[in-house]
């Protein structure tokens, strides 16, 4: 599963401006993408025999399901794009987390695959902020901008989103390694 790992969390870090347009208001970012393409395979291997059902597999679709049905009743049917594709991306990374990353052996290529990308989104993070400027994106904003210097926002279209994505990989990380040595690298 080291390529549906590297697929699936370089389509969440990779700068939404990569994105495809397929027609008004349906854009599709590079996890929307990444969520598309492994949709059905993930599905296919959720299907197979041997595999336990849970609670969370009828409740994400049931979710997903009323994030459509709720933005069609507030806004009406012009939201379908938008709502469907928020309603992909949940759905899309359940079933893909669900499927390609059960069990130790699976989380462990996971991890391996995080730690790479981290390390790259984090460089480009570190050198954005060194160069003064956003160099993933077309340009530094004044909103990036604190105490003179400009936020790291790295491949994510805000320093918020790169924090957070920072504070949730260094917990992963945190946590999965076993000994003191290697929680302290």
């Amino acid at each position: 599963h080291l390529l549906v790992a590297f697929f699936a969390l370089l389509g969440v870090v990779l700068p939404q401006e990569l994105q495809v347009t397929l027609g008004p208001g349906i854009t599709f970012t590079p996890g929307r993408i990444s969520a598309a393409l492994l949709f059905f395979p993930a599905l296919l291997v959720l299907c197979r025999n041997g595999r336990r059902l849970l609670l969370c597999d009828f409740l994400a679709p049931a979710t997903a399901g009323w994030m459509i049905v709720a933005s069609i009743s507030s806004v009406g049917v012009t939201a379908i794009p938008t709502a469907g594709g928020d309603a992909l991306d949940f759905l899309g990374g359940y079933l893909i987390a669900r499927a390609y990353f059960f069990g130790r052996p699976a989380l462990d290529t996971f991890v391996r695959v995080l730690k790479v990308l981290a390390i790259i989104v984090i460089i480009f993070g570190v050198a954005g902020s060194i160069s003064a400027n956003m160099i993933t994106h077309n340009a530094s904003e004044a909103e990036g901008l604190r105490l003179g210097w400009v936020r790291a926002a790295s491949t994510f279209d805000h320093p918020i989103f790169f924090g957070v994505f920072c504070a949730l990989t260094a917990a992963i990380l945190l946590y999965w390694e076993k000994t003191l040595l290697g929680r302290s690298v």
